[in-house]
């Protein structure tokens, strides 16, 4: 695959040149692209624009860049044009200025809900390739997706997070006939209750932002991004939240198996989390055959002795591997990961602490809620609340701390673009 990818893209490029990407957002996993893209052998791509809030990150960024890129700080269209036609990275801050120069494909790294739907709308209106963050997929992925097919363009996930890496790890193991059981993460910490306070100290010392550690610490992130796993391949959590075992490399297949046979799972064809395993941002499928003669070819290849099968990825790298996945996107024509057709899972809103009437749910990640994935059909006429929907909205009765928040327990923050699609979707 990936020399074709290779080849695909050197062709590409003595035809149309760079790939012209609009980075939004300038943190962690944006710096990391844009340093990346400088390094490749030839300038396969180009961040024609990026949408900063602090130009003093993008400046620390391109001092590290292998390329002399210029940064043209704009803000009119007149500013964005001259940036297009002298070469130059235009940096803005409304992000509906980046339409005024060439673009292939638009990339949103803001983990902003409300902000990735305005961005993934803009995106599709103006046909161009949209890669959306887990916050806008989980909660409109089949929206976007539909309406990008409809405009011939394409909507996808990334490649090097583990939505997109699991997707094309499930791939390869559907070729081999295997029955797939489940796919997942291995995971190292999950305490529900964490927040920007109870892991500043590990922000610190990796230099990243506490609200959205606390939202990996947390469970929540997780939880979307398996909960997007599911809904592309068409897989539900066993139970809600997952099941979430402990366990080591060499006792996966010993977790991640039937009851009849001894696991966990009450059914196949689901999503799971394992804890404890090194290296923690692996990824994982299960295969399972009782055909004999296949039992002893893998035994012979070393898998074990079956009937269960671990085929598992060490790691995901995020911006090292992104670049792989927005190749494709634009030179193949082809999603890294999307939802299926039908949606299966959904991400809901679980009070992080007591709270009380007045009081407002602020983001993914921080104090007042948790997210756990569960299967839709589970749920469909609970009135819930979808993760992505929570942040704003001031609760109207006091909730106990575990208890889960439906869409009648909170005023809806309802002025948003995303509040307007999610309402067409979900009909409240």
């Amino acid at each position: 695959m990936y020399t074709y990818l290779l080849d695909s893209m050197d062709e590409y490029y003595s035809y149309y040149g760079s790939i012209r990407m609009c980075v939004v957002g300038i943190g962690f996993i944006a710096n990391g692209l844009i340093i990346e893209m400088s390094r490749m052998h030839k300038a396969f791509f180009f961040p024609a624009v990026v949408v900063y809030r602090d130009i003093d990150k993008l400046y620390r960024c391109i001092e590290h860049c292998e390329r002399d890129y210029k940064i043209r700080v704009c803000s009119t269209k007149e500013e964005v044009r001259l940036a297009g036609t002298h070469g130059e990275i235009a940096a803005v801050k409304d992000f509906r200025l980046a339409y005024e120069t060439k673009l292939d494909i638009v990339v949103d790294l803001t983990g902003d809900a409300a902000y990735g739907a305005e961005i993934a709308h803009e995106a599709i209106l103006h046909k161009v390739n949209i890669v959306a963050s887990p916050e806008i997929d989980i909660c409109l992925g089949d929206y976007f997706s539909t309406l990008a097919s409809e405009n011939n363009i394409i909507y996808s996930g990334f490649s090097g997070d583990e939505p997109g890496e699991i997707r094309n790890l499930y791939s390869y193991v559907k070729m081999t006939a295997l029955d797939i059981i489940a796919v997942g993460k291995f995971k190292n910490y999950i305490n529900k209750y964490a927040n920007p306070t109870s892991v500043k100290k590990w922000a610190d010392l990796y230099q990243q932002n506490p609200i959205k550690l606390s939202s990996f610490a947390d469970g929540t992130k997780m939880n979307i991004e398996m909960g997007i796993v599911a809904n592309s391949l068409g897989l539900v959590p066993d139970i809600p939240g997952m099941h979430s075992p402990t366990g080591t490399l060499d006792t996966v297949t010993d977790l991640i198996r039937l009851e009849k046979d001894g696991g966990v799972l009450s059914k196949k064809g689901v999503i799971e989390i394992v804890r404890g395993v090194e290296p923690s941002g692996g990824i994982f499928v299960i295969g399972h055959t009782n055909n004999e003669a296949l039992v002893n070819d893998l035994k012979y290849y070393k898998m074990g002795n079956g009937p269960y099968y671990m085929f598992y990825k060490p790691y995901h790298l995020c911006a090292f591997e992104m670049l792989m996945g927005m190749a494709k996107n634009v030179v193949l024509r082809s999603s890294v990961i999307k939802p299926g057709k039908d949606k299966t899972s959904d991400v809901l809103v679980y009070a992080k602490q007591d709270l009380y009437a007045g009081d407002v749910l602020d983001e993914i990640g921080g104090y007042t809620y948790y997210g756990l994935l569960e299967d839709i059909k589970e749920v469909k006429n609970s009135s819930y609340l979808p993760v992505s929907m929570a942040t704003g909205c001031r609760v109207t009765r006091n909730i106990c701390k575990d208890e889960l928040i439906r869409i009648e327990d909170v005023e809806l923050n309802d002025n948003s673009l995303l509040w307007k699609l999610i309402k067409q979707q979900y009909v409240i």
